[in-house]
């Protein structure tokens, strides 16, 4: 009699086993975000600013920018390429964009592309070390509405602004503006200019003067990723 449960008893235990593993699989899929993570590189203000290209329901959904830096004479290049050219971006090694997030990762090496890394970009830098200095933003994707902007202050009047992706069909915009107020805002603070297209230059003059900001300038514009 006993016997007989014997295949049974293996069958419900191998069944156990491979539930333990698809939820364990699960876990660690959630807790790791490894990949090529590309940034698009900007300057604002002398400075150097890394934000990582998000995309919604994947690892890589999470808005982030980093105030980076390199060696100085890599620097020098670096500046001039982003004043030459309408898109300079980041293909990165491989990293956990976690870690990143967690302020567990500080520097890694990087190619810098003319135009997009991923859409026939051109390499014009390869293989530099990217240090982080500070992360300026670190907010996580969802189905928020969109419009609003996430205030970041660089100084006592000078923010970056930067669209909080939401919903689909969204954006991803990154501007940088005066503010006329130099009491220095919480990187919570949002800006609601109630736009849910990106605006052109009169547009976003028009638009974010109303909002207590002028003098403003498009760093950054992705669509295609957003539709």
């Amino acid at each position: 009699m006993k016997n007989k449960f014997l295949p049974l008893l293996f069958l419900i235990t191998l069944v156990d086993l491979k539930q333990l593993h698809a939820e364990t699989k699960s876990h660690e899929d959630h807790s790791s975000a490894v990949g090529i993570h590309g940034m698009s590189l900007l300057e604002a203000n002398g400075d150097l600013f890394a934000s990582h290209m998000p995309l919604h329901n994947s690892i890589h959904a999470y808005q982030v920018i980093l105030k980076v830096s390199f060696r100085a004479d890599e620097e020098i290049k670096i500046i001039k390429l982003i004043e030459d050219n309408k898109l300079i971006s980041l293909r990165p090694e491989l990293f956990d964009l976690n870690q990143l997030i967690n302020g567990e990762l500080m520097s890694f090496n990087t190619d810098i592309f003319i135009g997009h890394f991923e859409r026939n970009g051109k390499i014009a830098i390869a293989d530099v070390r990217l240090k982080v200095d500070r992360m300026v933003l670190s907010k996580p994707i969802d189905n928020f509405e969109n419009g609003r902007f996430y205030n970041i202050p660089l100084d006592d009047n000078l923010s970056l602004l930067v669209h909080r992706i939401g919903n689909l069909p969204s954006f991803d915009q990154i501007l940088l503006a005066n503010r006329r107020e130099v009491t220095q805002s919480d990187v919570n603070t949002l800006i609601n200019p109630k736009v849910s297209l990106p605006l052109d230059q009169k547009g976003l003059n028009d638009t974010f003067m109303q909002q207590g900001f002028y003098n403003i300038i498009e760093l950054y514009l992705e669509t295609e990723d957003f539709h």
